[in-house]
């Protein structure tokens, strides 16, 4: 399963084995939070970054597993404004793409070719207008 997390492509395989690949026996209780809970941990985990930085692989991959399978989407952005104060305010969007968006994300990212601009035209002002 490919999945989108901010501006970074990630290919889950199957995101229930992948979790366990990467949190061995943790993955049954992190398996078992709630929705609410996924989208806390990433705006903890956004909240803390240092400005201008992502979180390390194994951080992306496992929140993109927990979102993937607790709230069944393939596409997340977590965005901390300039003057957040707590990780309530970094705010979240969530969407569910056809495979050949996601596909063609992908392609992109491995020619090095992925930019936010793209990913916003395909992706974010897409669910925008979907959902109006």
């Amino acid at each position: 399963m490919l999945f989108l997390l901010n501006e970074q492509m990630i290919d889950l395989d199957i995101p229930a084995m992948t979790l366990r690949e990467r949190v061995g026996s943790r993955a049954d209780k992190l398996g078992a939070m709630s929705p609410r809970a996924v989208m806390t941990l990433g705006q903890e985990m956004y909240f803390n970054l240092p400005e201008g930085k992502a979180p390390d692989e194994q951080a992306r991959t496992v929140l993109a597993c927990l979102i993937a399978m607790r709230i069944e989407a393939d596409a997340a952005l977590f965005v901390r404004p300039p003057h957040a104060r707590r990780p309530q305010d970094v705010a979240i969007r969530f969407a569910t793409l056809p495979i050949t968006t996601l596909s063609f994300l992908n392609m992109m990212q491995e020619v090095d070719m992925l930019t936010p601009r793209l990913i916003n035209e395909n992706v974010w002002e897409r669910a925008t207008q979907e959902t109006a």
